[in-house]
């Protein structure tokens, strides 16, 4: 597990007491300096036809050079990023600083694993091996790529061990 490298992500969950965004759900702005991308956090429950009035999560993310690693262990300095990413986001989007109530902080909420020389090959194998009664089921554990499909594969594999401990 010491080889697995992931790479230093930020992640802000911008709190608003009224839906701000309901166009698509990873939004990709152009030109943004403080965050690569957002989603806002309902969307895959209430698509575009949510009530506007409702409450929504706008989750920001915010990716740093490998050798900015550091700078999440400074409050300072990951309080100031999240302040620039909120600020930001609030900028591009009319009438979410009026409707922004929290600003939630994770320094380390979004695990990207690094494309590393083998990391398919041996890295991948050895961190999804199973330690029986535990089974891995992530969507990450196998295949090239995380998405829906190992997901369900990986979740119905773990499943069946399971069962078959039983």
């Amino acid at each position: 597990m010491g080889a697995m490298r992931y790479a230093p992500y930020l992640m802000v969950n911008l709190c608003f007491e009224r839906a701000v965004w309901s166009r698509a759900y990873d939004n990709y702005p152009v030109g943004a300096r403080s965050f690569t991308d957002f989603i806002p956090a309902d969307f895959v429950r209430v698509g575009r036809e949510g009530k506007p009035g409702r409450r929504q999560v706008i989750t920001v993310y915010c990716p740093l050079d490998g050798s900015q690693r550091h700078a999440l262990l400074d409050d300072g300095a990951t309080l100031e990023r999240a302040e620039a990413a909120a600020a930001e986001f609030c900028s591009m989007v009319p009438d979410a600083e009026r409707r922004l109530r929290e600003v939630r902080v994770f320094r380390r909420g979004h695990a990207m694993p690094m494309a590393v020389p083998g990391g398919l090959t041996r890295l991948q194998p050895a961190a999804s091996a199973d330690f029986p009664p535990v089974f891995f089921a992530a969507s990450d554990s196998a295949g090239e790529i995380s998405d829906l499909a190992y997901a369900a594969f990986n979740g119905i594999a773990a499943a069946e061990k399971a069962l078959r401990l039983l």
